[in-house]
Formats: structure tokens, C-alpha cells, sequence
């Protein structure tokens, strides 16, 4: 992990070096808006969330009844009784490293929709995606996608009453908490 955030940080000052720090935005892709009872959406944040949610339901389809899945959950797990079964780890780790930069670039293609571009941008999702692990348990697909709706309408409703910085508190508050009551998530398993 310290050398994923060295790298993070050498990729970051270099996109700073060759372009700059001002932000951008890109026009998006799908103009207008949509009313769903009494609420108005944009629709280019429906198609995100279709999008996304299309994306996390193949990705967990993928992890629990594909064959390449299966053999990722159990080099995970423990990668020499992975070994023994058969399972080539180098290429499972290569199939994890390109699924997971897939998932990356998709996330990120979708939050350009949304935010402006700057080098500095992935900060923020950083800490919510870490936040919404947390939250869902180690490991457990549907209990991330339970706690990133959880996180983000609490964020929503909470800034939008009350100000960020007490939706910002509210967040780490109830990540401290659901550690010290349940330290594996809400779906993770206890090890």
C-alpha cells in the first residue's frame, strides 16, 4: 500500500508537470432531466448510476460463478492450498490487476461525468471507497454496494441540511463506531 500511494502521488505531480493544476470539465454525455415522483434528476447521473450498477452486478457475477472468480477468491484467500488445487496465481494476479484497472478506468470515465478533472480529483474517492469497504466488510461485493448507498445518502441528506463538514464528521463517526461494535462490515465475515 506505501507504494501504491508513491505511486500515486509521482503519477499525480507528473500529470502536474506536464499539464496543469486547473481543473476541466467535459460536456456530458447525456443532457436533460428526468422527474421520478417528486424528485428531479439529471440524466447523465441516471445513466452513471445505471451504469455503475450494471458494472457491480457483472462484477459479482464474475466473483461468484465464474470459474477465473472462483480461482481469484481462493488465491486470496491462501495462494499456496490455491497453488495445490491447480490454480496458477501469476495468472489469476494478472487477471486481478486488469479487472481491477478496468473497474478504475470505469470509475473514473463516470466521475468525469459528474466533477470537474483535475490531477488532484482522486483524493476524495480514494477515501470514500476505503470508507465504503469499511463499512460493507473485506471482501464482500454486495456489502460494499449496500454501504456506498448508505454513505452516499447519508453524505447527501447530511450536507445538504446540515453542511459538509458535519456530514464529513457523521461519516468517520459512524465508520469508528460500526469498528469498535462490528469490525468486519456489515457483510463481511468475522475471522
Amino acid at each position: 500500500m506505501i507504494g501504491l500511494i508513491g505511486l500515486d502521488l509521482a503519477l499525480t505531480f507528473s500529470a502536474v508537470l506536464v499539464w496543469d493544476v486547473y481543473e476541466r470539465s467535459i460536456p456530458p454525455a447525456v443532457a436533460g432531466v428526468s422527474r421520478i415522483g417528486g424528485l428531479i434528476i439529471a440524466n447523465d447521473r441516471l445513466v452513471v448510476v445505471g451504469i455503475a450498477a450494471v458494472a457491480l452486478a457483472a462484477f459479482w457475477l464474475f466473483m461468484t460463478r465464474t470459474r477465473y472468480g472462483l480461482a481469484m477468491r481462493a488465491a486470496a484467500e491462501d495462494v499456496e492450498i490455491a497453488e495445490t488445487q491447480g490454480i496458477r496465481a501469476r495468472t489469476i494476479y494478472r487477471l486481478a490487476f486488469l479487472l481491477a484497472s478496468f473497474m478504475a478506468a470505469l470509475a473514473g470515465g463516470l466521475y468525469a461525468q459528474i466533477y470537474a478533472l483535475s490531477p488532484f480529483m482522486g483524493e476524495q474517492p480514494l477515501l470514500v471507497a476505503f470508507i465504503v469497504v469499511i463499512l460493507g466488510g473485506m471482501g464482500s461485493i454486495p456489502g460494499a454496494a449496500i454501504g456506498g448507498l448508505i454513505l452516499g445518502f447519508s453524505e447527501s441528506i447530511l450536507s445538504t441540511f446540515y453542511g459538509a463538514s458535519v456530514s464529513a464528521f457523521a461519516s468517520f463517526g459512524v465508520v469508528i463506531a460500526l469498528l469498535i461494535v462490528r469490525p468486519w462490515g456489515l457483510l463481511g465475515k468475522p475471522e
